[in-house]
């Protein structure tokens, strides 16, 4: 492992970066975090109010920054126009405005992986997105391998963890739906793992180029949702003819991404598999209950 040297910033400071900057702060590295709003960060993290569309904000860096974790993402409901503003646009601003950069750490995603027959996927596999939404992660990635040794872009699968429990309140309030035919890979981390592993990377004297951020169990999302069900103490899901399911659905891919080159640095997963996660989850949100 290797020391860190602040200020470092964090760029599209949300819910990762803000659990990064936490961990970052007790190491005692001077964190910083951008976002438009900065009335509301936490008191561990100096703020520099900008908007990464507009390069007129971010000409005048009120640090020195070296390092930078880029975690914004589009705003909801925006579609392609909002991955081509956070992916494109923003990287290319914040590259232009931070000329000095030695590291820059790209928050990405397995979107970028389209495989449809549940085959494995490793940071080696093609990505060839036919969806805008893909097309504009991978060019933003393109921008950030141009920086050389000083790029590192970790691609995520679906994050879940507290305040992210979509699939589970579908399952709760009845409206989800297992679809018969061919099995349907799905892959996940937990929000914790995703930001221990930057943290984790941020520490690598060499990080790789390309790191897959996913537990170690994909797993097909039939099985998920009944057993989130079983769990959940509900009625399991209505299982419905594939040729009934929605046409977004269909097209979407189904892969099991590995996580083999992360766990090879040292990585240790706090919620390797799904299970462990949710019950996690279960478990302090019944707690939670109890206490109120």
């Amino acid at each position: 492992m290797t020391s860190l040297h602040g200020p470092i910033l964090l760029a599209g400071c949300g819910d990762l970066g803000v659990g990064l900057g936490a961990r970052l702060a007790e190491d005692g590295v001077e964190v910083w975090g951008l976002r438009r709003q900065v009335q509301s960060l936490p008191s561990f993290l100096q703020g520099w109010a900008a908007d990464l569309t507009q390069p007129e904000t971010l000409v005048h860096p009120p640090a020195p920054f070296t390092t930078v974790v880029y975690t914004a993402t589009p705003e909801r409901g925006s579609g392609g126009s909002g991955y081509q503003a956070a992916y494109v646009e923003g990287v290319r601003h914040l590259l232009e405005a931070l000329p000095s950069i030695q590291r820059f750490v790209l928050v990405s995603s397995t979107s970028v992986y389209v495989q449809t027959q549940g085959e494995e996927v490793t940071e080696d596999s093609p990505t060839r997105p036919s969806h805008k939404t893909g097309q504009a992660i991978l060019e933003g990635e393109r921008l950030v391998f141009e920086l050389g040794k000083a790029a590192c872009v970790v691609r995520f699968g679906g994050i879940y963890g507290p305040r992210r429990t979509g699939l589970m309140e579908q399952v709760l309030q009845g409206q989800a739906v297992c679809y018969d035919g061919a099995v349907r890979y799905t892959n996940r981390i937990h929000r914790d793992d995703c930001v221990r592993m930057l943290h984790h990377i941020l520490y690598l004297p060499q990080p790789a180029p390309i790191y897959i951020g996913v537990d170690s169990g994909p797993a097909p999302r039939n099985e998920v949702l009944r057993w989130l069900a079983k769990q959940l103490h509900v009625a399991p899901p209505v299982t419905r003819p594939a040729s009934e399911a929605p046409e977004s659905r269909r097209q979407r891919s189904n892969k099991r991404c590995q996580n083999h080159r992360i766990v090879k640095t040292g990585f240790v997963f706090q919620y390797p598999t799904y299970k462990d996660g949710y019950r996690a989850i279960i478990a302090a949100q019944k707690e939670e209950e109890e206490d109120t």
